[in-house]
């Protein structure tokens, strides 16, 4: 667990540092609590507009989308809120066909403003391509 905790926040660091080089400091804030004393792992507040962010270090992109899924739904939605535009799911896992259609799914029936990025571990970034 601890092992897991330390890669978790040493990948928030790298994905704090990388967003603020692109939208400026005071609009990225992580750990950020939630009115039912939950934590969102990274919020961006981009003109009103929050875009959520969350962690994930499963092996596994079905696992990593299942958890973060639920997440994010409550950090946005509950118990009758509309907090944020836009849900991201973050992990080191490569992108399959399989998720990828899942999450297309979510988007187009559902209209679930989710979607994946890709950690690099290498360029200590989150990759441009957005699933």
């Amino acid at each position: 667990k601890y092992a897991v905790k330390l890669k978790h926040n040493a990948i928030k660091k790298s994905i704090c540092k990388y967003l603020e080089k692109i939208y400026g400091k005071g609009i990225i804030g992580d750990e950020n609590t939630t009115p039912f004393g939950t934590k969102i792992d990274i919020v961006v507040n981009k003109s009103g507009n929050n875009t959520f962010y969350e962690i994930k270090t499963s092996d596994s992109i079905r696992f990593c989308i299942r958890e973060a899924l639920s997440q994010l739904m409550e950090y946005s939605y509950w118990p009758d809120a509309n907090n944020s535009t836009k849900l991201i799911i973050v992990s080191e896992n490569y992108m399959t066909e399989e998720a990828q259609k899942y999450l297309n799914k979510l988007r187009k029936e559902f209209r679930i403003p989710v979607w994946y990025q890709r950690y690099n571990e290498l360029t200590k970034s989150l990759e441009e391509t957005i699933y």
